[in-house]
Protein backbone atom coordinates (compact mmCIF):
# COMPACT_ATOMS: atom_id res chain seq x y z
CA UNK A 1 0.00 0.00 0.00
CA UNK A 2 1.36 3.68 -0.92
CA UNK A 3 0.64 6.73 0.84
CA UNK A 4 -0.37 9.51 -0.16
CA UNK A 5 -0.17 13.21 0.99
CA UNK A 6 -2.52 15.97 0.66
CA UNK A 7 -1.18 19.70 1.57
CA UNK A 8 -4.14 21.80 1.85
CA UNK A 9 -2.34 24.89 3.59
CA UNK A 10 -3.32 24.06 7.11
CA UNK A 11 -1.39 23.70 10.36
CA UNK A 12 -1.70 20.89 12.44
CA UNK A 13 -4.29 21.20 14.61
CA UNK A 14 -4.25 22.84 18.04
CA UNK A 15 -3.36 20.93 21.06
CA UNK A 16 -6.78 20.88 23.22
CA UNK A 17 -6.52 20.59 26.64
CA UNK A 18 -8.43 17.27 27.75
CA UNK A 19 -10.54 19.63 29.64
CA UNK A 20 -11.44 22.62 27.24
CA UNK A 21 -14.79 23.01 26.30
CA UNK A 22 -16.43 22.67 22.92
CA UNK A 23 -16.86 26.11 22.47
CA UNK A 24 -13.13 26.68 22.94
CA UNK A 25 -12.64 23.34 20.65
CA UNK A 26 -14.80 24.60 17.81
CA UNK A 27 -12.79 28.31 18.38
CA UNK A 28 -9.42 26.77 17.99
CA UNK A 29 -10.97 24.59 14.41
CA UNK A 30 -12.38 27.70 13.14
CA UNK A 31 -9.07 29.77 13.68
CA UNK A 32 -7.54 26.72 11.18
CA UNK A 33 -10.33 26.56 8.97
CA UNK A 34 -9.41 30.43 8.36
CA UNK A 35 -5.90 29.92 7.66
CA UNK A 36 -7.19 26.59 5.57
CA UNK A 37 -6.62 26.91 1.68
CA UNK A 38 -9.70 24.83 1.87
CA UNK A 39 -11.57 27.83 3.68
CA UNK A 40 -14.33 28.32 1.10
CA UNK A 41 -15.05 24.74 0.53
CA UNK A 42 -15.59 24.96 4.10
CA UNK A 43 -18.44 27.53 3.58
CA UNK A 44 -19.72 25.90 0.91
CA UNK A 45 -19.95 22.37 2.16
CA UNK A 46 -23.03 21.21 4.05
CA UNK A 47 -19.93 19.57 6.53
CA UNK A 48 -18.00 21.43 9.02
CA UNK A 49 -14.18 21.88 8.97
CA UNK A 50 -12.94 18.54 10.35
CA UNK A 51 -15.21 16.34 8.24
CA UNK A 52 -14.05 18.45 5.04
CA UNK A 53 -10.42 17.95 6.54
CA UNK A 54 -10.65 13.98 7.32
CA UNK A 55 -14.25 13.09 8.23
CA UNK A 56 -15.33 9.98 6.16
CA UNK A 57 -16.36 12.27 3.17
CA UNK A 58 -12.81 14.30 3.20
CA UNK A 59 -10.57 13.81 0.17
CA UNK A 60 -8.30 11.43 1.90
CA UNK A 61 -10.63 9.47 2.82
CA UNK A 62 -12.01 9.04 -0.80
CA UNK A 63 -8.55 7.94 -1.96
CA UNK A 64 -7.94 5.88 0.98
CA UNK A 65 -11.04 3.93 0.51
CA UNK A 66 -10.11 3.17 -3.30
CA UNK A 67 -6.75 1.70 -1.55
CA UNK A 68 -4.24 4.73 -1.57
CA UNK A 69 -3.26 5.27 2.00
CA UNK A 70 -3.75 8.95 2.32
CA UNK A 71 -3.03 11.17 4.96
CA UNK A 72 -5.13 13.37 6.75
CA UNK A 73 -8.13 10.49 6.34
CA UNK A 74 -10.53 8.91 8.04
CA UNK A 75 -7.92 6.25 8.75
CA UNK A 76 -4.92 8.12 9.13
CA UNK A 77 -6.42 11.50 11.03
CA UNK A 78 -2.66 13.39 11.75
CA UNK A 79 0.95 13.16 10.91
CA UNK A 80 1.61 11.63 14.18
CA UNK A 81 2.81 14.59 16.29
CA UNK A 82 4.25 16.41 13.40
CA UNK A 83 2.72 19.61 11.62
CA UNK A 84 1.25 19.06 8.40
CA UNK A 85 2.93 19.84 5.39
CA UNK A 86 2.06 23.66 4.54
CA UNK A 87 1.59 23.30 0.70
CA UNK A 88 3.82 24.90 -2.05
CA UNK A 89 3.06 28.00 -3.40
CA UNK A 90 0.16 27.39 -5.43
CA UNK A 91 -1.50 26.01 -2.30
CA UNK A 92 -0.39 29.19 -0.26
CA UNK A 93 -0.99 31.98 -2.61
CA UNK A 94 -4.17 30.45 -5.10
CA UNK A 95 -6.19 28.56 -2.11
CA UNK A 96 -8.82 30.60 0.51
CA UNK A 97 -6.68 30.87 2.96
CA UNK A 98 -7.04 34.39 4.88
CA UNK A 99 -4.25 35.29 2.61
CA UNK A 100 -5.47 33.50 -0.88
CA UNK A 101 -8.24 33.71 -2.77
CA UNK A 102 -11.74 32.03 -3.30
CA UNK A 103 -10.73 29.01 -4.87
CA UNK A 104 -10.16 26.22 -2.63
CA UNK A 105 -6.78 24.01 -3.56
CA UNK A 106 -5.48 21.05 -2.32
CA UNK A 107 -1.58 19.78 -3.22
CA UNK A 108 -1.39 16.07 -4.00
CA UNK A 109 1.99 14.58 -3.45
CA UNK A 110 2.66 10.92 -4.87
CA UNK A 111 5.21 8.13 -3.50
CA UNK A 112 7.23 6.83 -6.80
CA UNK A 113 6.72 3.45 -5.38
CA UNK A 114 3.33 1.76 -6.40
CA UNK A 115 1.85 5.38 -7.96
CA UNK A 116 4.78 6.59 -10.08
CA UNK A 117 6.79 3.56 -10.51
CA UNK A 118 5.19 2.59 -14.22
CA UNK A 119 2.49 3.08 -16.61
CA UNK A 120 0.20 0.95 -15.15
CA UNK A 121 0.31 2.20 -11.52
CA UNK A 122 0.13 5.68 -12.67
CA UNK A 123 -3.09 4.75 -14.92
CA UNK A 124 -4.65 2.90 -11.67
CA UNK A 125 -4.22 5.88 -9.79
CA UNK A 126 -5.54 8.12 -12.50
CA UNK A 127 -8.47 6.53 -12.67
CA UNK A 128 -8.87 6.17 -8.98
CA UNK A 129 -8.42 10.36 -8.96
CA UNK A 130 -10.94 10.92 -11.43
CA UNK A 131 -13.33 8.77 -9.22
CA UNK A 132 -12.60 10.77 -6.34
CA UNK A 133 -12.65 14.36 -8.56
CA UNK A 134 -16.08 13.18 -9.36
CA UNK A 135 -17.78 12.25 -5.89
CA UNK A 136 -15.66 15.19 -4.04
CA UNK A 137 -16.66 17.87 -6.70
CA UNK A 138 -20.72 16.23 -6.34
CA UNK A 139 -20.64 16.31 -2.81
CA UNK A 140 -19.26 19.00 -1.87
CA UNK A 141 -19.92 21.51 -4.70
CA UNK A 142 -23.07 19.73 -6.18
CA UNK A 143 -21.45 20.10 -10.14
CA UNK A 144 -21.05 17.16 -11.84
CA UNK A 145 -18.28 16.66 -13.67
Amino acid sequence: MTMSTMSMSYYSLLNVEDNATISEIETSYDILSKKSSINTLVTISSEDFVQVLRGVNSFGSMLDSLGYKTLPSINDLSPEGMRYFSGGYNTNFHGSSENGGQISSIQIETPYPGIRDNNFNWNKFGEALSVVLQRYFKLHYDIDL
